[in-house]
């Protein structure tokens, strides 16, 4: 771990952060005591902004990257603020390489609603001090990107607005996860729901307690958690080998990750990770988490010798029946608008996705010249011809590349 040197913002005397820069592969492990707490204090308080997931992800997926944490402390000490970012040289649009500052967690796992960790009531002066430091910083970067951000969030929305001030170039995009409130108790949850989806969740759980002896178990063993594990490696990969496909879990990193997540998150008890076994065969799985009332739903498979039986549906019937028992407020299906989501009540949630450029920098000229091309893309897709915009659209794809 590197310690650089502090950092003032140019803020009222009485009031101004300082601002450690920590690097290296191990500055995680040098903050984990105060970092849960911190969260916990946060308007950012997300699994995904644990100590615990942000290791595992940057054990499996970090080697490649630049690890930099900023630490905002105020005069007396107490530390109000953790930005953590990795760094990494790649294609920043329109085939030119730079420096990509991401937040920790960001690209690829599965994390979202990522954010900086700022104690409540700190946000502006946090805020005022990470950017000065970026601003001024001898660390080469060209874009920042701020992604997979909650709408709400009280940093990202300072943030862009103190941007703006200083003159930064952003661009804002948006995509979606689906979450479900969750019901006071299972007739009402079914009756929240169409008519054929009710209908059909209740017959396939019908017939599958016909059939087999049906049982629905959650892991909750160190003991179990390793033979669990190769249940939803081989489940995935069988469901996806069927369709001719590999499935992404038999990669080396995913798999590291996937076990450094669940003994994290089943020391602390956030693991939700469950099994289907029909006449004790595991036929279904899901690998998802409870954390702050929320459950969220990463990764499943099934065995297509037994998808006739709709096993996905009856597994998660009685995750949720769980999940109102235990009075959850959500269950999110998290990324991606698949349609299955709406159809078990999911409602859209937004994320935002943001990228910065210090004003006459290397990010900025890029970002502007991928905006232009952008909007020129989205002019000819209104105007022109289908073989006219098929080009357009290969140009896009081009040239509009981070």
């Amino acid at each position: 771990m590197t310690v650089e040197s502090q950092h003032k913002s140019p803020l009222d005397a009485a009031t101004c952060l300082s601002v450690e820069v920590i690097r290296g592969p191990n500055a995680l492990i040098e903050l984990r005591p105060l970092w849960n707490s911190l969260l916990q204090q946060s308007d950012a308080n997300t699994i995904f902004l644990t100590w615990e997931w942000l290791d595992a992800w940057w054990n499996a997926y970090g080697s490649t990257f630049d690890l930099i944490v900023l630490k905002c402390s105020a005069t007396d000490g107490q530390v109000v603020g953790l930005a953590p970012f990795f760094r990494v040289r790649e294609s920043i649009g329109l085939r030119i390489s730079g420096y990509s500052l991401h937040l920790l967690g960001d690209v690829t796992g599965g994390s979202e609603k990522l954010d900086w960790i700022i104690r409540n009531g700190w946000e502006g002066l946090a805020v005022g001090s990470i950017l000065d430091w970026l601003e001024t910083a001898s660390l080469a970067w060209d874009i920042y990107f701020y992604e997979t951000v909650r709408p709400d969030s009280k940093v990202a929305n300072i943030v862009s607005s103190e941007c703006e001030k200083r003159g930064w170039f952003k661009l804002r995009g948006e995509r979606s996860t689906y979450r479900v409130p969750v019901a006071a108790s299972w007739d009402e949850y079914l009756n929240s729901l169409s008519k054929k989806m009710r209908s059909g969740i209740q017959q396939q759980v019908r017939r599958a307690n016909r059939t087999f002896a049906v049982c629905a178990r959650r892991c909750e063993s160190p003991e179990q958690l390793e033979t669990d594990l190769q249940t939803l490696f081989a489940l995935h990969a069988k469901r996806w080998q069927e369709r001719g496909k590999t499935g992404n879990l038999f990669q080396a990193d995913k798999q590291l990750f996937y076990r450094d997540l669940a003994k994290g998150c089943l020391a602390n008890d956030w693991l939700e990770f469950w099994i289907l076994e029909f006449d004790g065969k595991p036929v279904a799985c899901e690998f998802g988490f409870c954390y702050d009332g929320v459950y969220s739903f990463l990764q499943g498979g099934f065995d297509p010798e037994f998808g006739v039986y709709s096993v996905g549906v009856v597994l998660r019937a009685s995750i949720m029946q769980s999940v109102i028992a235990r009075g959850f407020r959500l269950y999110d299906f998290l990324l991606g608008e698949d349609d299955y989501k709406e159809r078990w009540g999911g409602q859209k949630y937004p994320l935002a996705d943001y990228a910065y450029a210090r004003p006459n920098s290397k990010g900025h000229r890029v970002m502007v010249a991928k905006k232009h091309v952008k909007q020129a893309v989205s002019w000819v897709r209104a105007r022109a011809p289908k073989p006219l915009w098929a080009i357009a659209k290969r140009a896009g794809r081009l040239f509009l590349p981070k």
